[in-house]
């Protein structure tokens, strides 16, 4: 579940802080992806930051933290666990607008499937590519 979900509203300008509330977790998630509109958000991304942390005995947060939002950064964003069902909220930014003349979702907080899951599978092939390619220059000496 990501904290207000289905929709939440910003001003243009402020930031966000999407925390996914991972429950029936004993162990962190080995990774959680976050997906804007089905595009993986990188880890390093200069406006953003990604965090996954222990919450209690059984459940795990991963927040998503972005800075000076723009009206392109509206939009659904999922939060993808390795170790749960993904969830998904819709961010929109306003630009003086009043949210409660906005039209809701009518269908509240659904769980999906994460997006490209091929680029999961890329991305743990070039981890291991990476490893791989390391291991192999300290053989040689």
């Amino acid at each position: 579940m990501i904290e207000g979900a289905p929709d939440i509203y910003v001003k243009s300008g402020s930031s966000i802080n999407l925390t996914c509330v991972i429950t029936q977790s004993p162990v962190p998630p080995a990774f959680v992806f976050w997906y804007h509109d089905e595009r993986m958000i990188n880890y390093d991304a200069t406006r953003g930051l990604i965090a996954v942390q222990k919450a209690g005995s059984d459940t795990a947060l991963s927040k998503l933290f972005i800075k000076d939002v723009q009206p392109s950064d509206s939009g659904n964003y999922t939060c993808c666990p390795s170790n749960a069902e993904a969830t998904s909220i819709t961010v929109h930014v306003l630009n003086g607008e009043k949210p409660a003349a906005m039209q809701h979702d009518a269908n509240p907080g659904h769980s999906l499937s994460c997006p490209f899951h091929s680029h999961r599978l890329i991305h743990w092939l070039n981890i291991l590519l990476w490893f791989i390619l390391r291991f192999r220059r300290f053989s040689q000496f």
